[in-house]
């Protein structure tokens, strides 16, 4: 096809500041034309200039399907000179136009125009544009001859979403869409218009009930010219096919069930892939709500005791908060209700001059944290921190390391859950 030739190139449109342009008479680049063989093909280019502008000259060139690329005439100075091999077969048309004689298949390619020149100023522009000619010889399809066929895949109707037969047309080989469409007959007689032209065929959707018979598709006798019919050959322009009803419904009803079957296979996905989705979410929702249960704080602060005796628990009396219960107010403990990481806060000082509070953070009898006073002046105090990670069960309190008389009003023990342990 016309498509592997790489004839095809984008065409330039250099104006700059200039307003030297195509007009509206002339074609867009890259149009595509169609011919049959003997007739005579204009391309009617035509440009525009402003007084300012002058036109040097202008280049016609062809491109055939080996590519060569070959000068088909100039114009310059108001003359027109054709090269030699066209002299015979191309005439001039204003003002950038040419005419082809007697085309045949040997003339299909690009055809392409160069208008260059410059302004009063000595600056210089070119426009060029492209139009692609198809010539046939004969009906342009594969072997020149109408070829009418059922799709062996019935097909959905987009309008109606129901599934129809497909009967196809063909095969072309035009560059573009044909000059023409086909007329269809059904074998009641209706005339119906293509549903559309895919894949070098006009299609057409039958309509239902289905009718079995004959049906046709044929080239209007107004276009038989443009379709390049030899004048002898008009059955070439027809073609007919005969429908088994039985077997064309059979065909939907197998289509429709398939479709019934993947539409049903595609909800199962879906609604494997929902209770998915569904489990989870409730996982999330689980942790979530487990996470939530986890909730561990406590605050104590004061002494029931400001003389302990040394390597004892510090007693706290006055329980500020303790949610999840794991601060006892009897031991001076906290106990962990669950696994996981745990924050601690610990402030106590001397109440006397002269004395040094000490004093640790205990994990299980273990030393996690010490600090102590400095023992400046009375009501001397000092804090310590830290973050540990506990197993449920796990107990942490503040233990004594120095038998003095420690301060009750500014001593407290607080902690707190950061993260509980996955389940």
């Amino acid at each position: 096809m016309f498509s592997s030739w790489n004839l095809i190139t984008l065409a330039l449109f250099i104006q700059g500041s200039h307003l030297a342009q195509w007009s509206d008479k002339s074609p867009p680049n890259l149009t595509l034309l169609y011919a049959c063989s003997g007739d005579t093909v204009t391309f009617p280019w035509n440009f525009t200039l402003t007084p300012t502008e002058t036109l040097e000259d202008v280049q016609w060139y062809f491109t055939g399907s080996g590519g060569l690329r070959q000068m088909i005439a100039v114009q310059a100075n108001g003359n027109f000179l054709a090269l030699p091999t066209f002299s015979n077969s191309v005439s001039y048309v204003d003002d950038a136009g040419i005419t082809i004689l007697d085309v045949d298949e040997a003339d299909t390619g690009n055809y392409s125009v160069a208008v260059s020149g410059k302004d009063d100023s000595g600056v210089f522009f070119k426009l060029e544009s492209i139009i692609v000619l198809q010539v046939g010889s004969n009906l342009m399809t594969t072997d020149n001859s109408l070829h009418l066929r059922e799709n062996p895949m019935p097909r959905l109707d987009p309008k109606t979403s129901k599934w129809n037969i497909e009967l196809e047309c063909g095969t072309f080989i035009y560059f573009g869409s044909p000059p023409f469409d086909v007329e269809w007959f059904t074998p009641s007689g209706r005339n119906l218009s293509s549903t559309s032209y895919e894949d070098y065929k006009f299609k057409l959707l039958l309509p239902l009930p289905l009718e079995g018979g004959q049906y046709s598709c044929r080239i209007p006798s107004n276009s038989s010219a443009t379709a390049c019919l030899p004048g002898d050959g008009q059955h070439k322009g027809e073609a007919t096919y005969t429908m088994n009803q039985v077997a064309s419904r059979l065909n939907l009803m197998e289509a429709h069930q398939a479709a019934l079957q993947k539409e049903n296979d595609d909800l199962r996905k879906t609604n494997l892939q929902l209770t998915f989705n569904d489990t989870e979410l409730i996982n999330k929702v689980d942790k979530l709500e487990a996470a939530s249960e986890k909730r561990v704080s406590f605050h104590a602060r004061g002494l029931s005791d400001s003389r302990p005796t040394i390597n004892t628990a510090l007693l706290l009396n006055n329980t500020l908060l303790n949610l999840g219960n794991g601060y006892d107010e009897a031991t001076g403990m906290f106990v962990a209700p669950f696994g996981g990481t745990y924050f601690f806060v610990g402030t106590s000082g001397s109440w006397t001059s002269g004395q040094v509070a000490k004093f640790e953070l205990s994990v299980d009898g273990g030393q996690k944290m010490a600090y102590q006073s400095t023992g400046a002046g009375p009501e001397d105090s000092a804090t310590l921190h830290g973050m540990v990670h506990l197993s449920k069960g796990h107990k942490v309190w503040m233990v004594t390391r120095s038998a003095v008389e420690y301060w009750p009003e500014v001593t407290s023990f607080s902690g707190f859950l950061v993260n509980p342990d996955p389940q």
